[in-house]
């Protein structure tokens, strides 16, 4: 890709023109490349600005949905029966779920555009994973998966933001647990940091 400029000259006495010819390959080059860039963050920007707002618009009728389901488990409206009560718990456990996923939209929004706070902390892992797997029993009551712990007596502390590992193991486990037979079980064990990759 060349730039050419003219001029009007005088040459012996007649009039002539000076042509100046330069390369600007490599200048286009990064002029589209700075363009593509400009348009990516755009895009980005765009995005991050739909999840925000979905998530929003998502998160208010779910709210008044979860509060419903609590007034009936409550029995403010009147006794339930076993059917019924049934329905509410899996009715509950959806809403959950669905309040999940769109934590984690808004999870991966933060971390590609590069805002999500690391809030790092010293965590007691044995007690971590114990309040994450009793979560978990919890609203999980009604399938049929064993889910078994196979846990050291101590493990040290982690340096770590504690609920950003909580939401990973409860979406390993949830993970584990839709797609197992029989039993899930969770190992941990402390890992010497000149062994990690």
């Amino acid at each position: 890709i060349l730039d050419m400029r003219v001029t009007e000259v005088e040459w012996r006495k007649y009039k002539a023109a000076l042509a100046s010819i330069r390369d600007i390959t490599e200048l286009r080059k990064f002029e589209k490349m700075r363009a593509e860039i400009k348009e990516q963050r755009r895009i980005d920007g765009l995005k991050e600005k739909f999840v925000n707002t979905v998530s929003h618009e998502l998160r208010s009728p779910l709210t008044i949905v979860k509060a419903a389901l609590a007034n009936l488990q409550d029995g403010l409206t009147g006794p339930l029966s076993r059917p019924q009560e049934q329905m509410v718990f899996i009715a509950n456990r959806n809403v959950d779920r669905l309040a999940r996923i769109i934590n984690n939209l808004l999870d991966i929004s933060r971390l590609e555009s590069g805002q999500a706070k690391v809030n790092l902390l010293p965590v007691d892992i044995l007690k971590l994973i114990d309040e994450t797997v009793q979560g978990v029993r919890l609203s999980d009551l009604n399938k049929k998966i064993a889910l078994q712990c196979k846990l050291p007596a101590t493990l040290p502390s982690a340096w770590a933001d504690p609920d950003m590992i909580t939401q990973v193991l409860i979406n390993l486990l949830d993970n584990a647990m839709r797609y197992a037979n029989a039993t899930v079980i969770l190992r941990a064990q402390a890992v010497d940091p000149g062994q990690v990759q």
